[in-house]
């Protein structure tokens, strides 16, 4: 440490207010440094092939794939429907939204909803504000276009209120790959294709 603070030899109330401002500045410097590595431990490894179902118009997982979850490697197998888990999930009428996709040590998945916007890139830059939950793996984003005349609600059992494809135009299913919960907080730029 002799090169961490020079020493006042005159005044030693100086070096003892200097060794500890230095000292809380190493201490921050390890609690941003623990922060980021504890965000960056839940990611996915290879695409899931998010997708619409093919038996109910739910969401899908077309690949199987592996994740990790507190430094844990899991594996999910496809899936032809998942059934939707969330709350706060509706999107009103002729309103853009962006579900983010989070996965379970368990393997089941489910959606958080960003907020409401008027256009997409809106929609997508509202996840920045999502908290994904630190048990969870960011698996991707369904960003829908709600172009019907009601509210749309992922997993209604009324027809035509919660289908993926049938009560909205524009969707996308957007695959994360090695994007952490650390990613999502405005790190990076968002674009409809696999994101690395």
């Amino acid at each position: 440490m002799g090169n961490l603070y020079n020493l006042n030899k005159m005044n030693p109330a100086a070096n003892d207010y200097g060794l500890g401002t230095e000292l809380n500045k190493i201490y921050a410097d390890l609690t941003e440094h623990n922060t980021q590595i504890n965000n960056s431990k839940n990611f996915v490894v290879n695409a899931a092939g998010l997708a619409i179902g093919t038996a109910d118009l739910k969401y899908r997982i077309t690949n199987a794939f592996s994740f990790f979850i507190d430094g844990v490697l899991y594996t999910k197998a496809a899936a032809n429907s998942v059934t939707v888990v969330g709350t706060g999930l509706t999107c009103a009428t002729s309103k853009y939204a962006a579900y983010l996709v989070e996965i379970n040590a368990g393997g089941t998945c489910s959606l958080q909803k960003a907020a409401d916007a008027t256009s997409q890139a809106a929609a997508l830059a509202a996840l920045a504000d999502v908290t994904p939950a630190a048990t969870k793996a960011p698996v991707g984003v369904i960003h829908v276009q709600n172009s019907a005349g009601a509210a749309f609600i992922p997993g209604a059992t009324a027809a035509g209120a919660g289908d993926f494809a049938d009560d909205t135009t524009a969707d996308s299913y957007i695959d994360f790959v090695k994007v952490s919960a650390a990613d999502l907080r405005g790190e990076y730029t968002q674009t409809f294709a696999v994101i690395t």
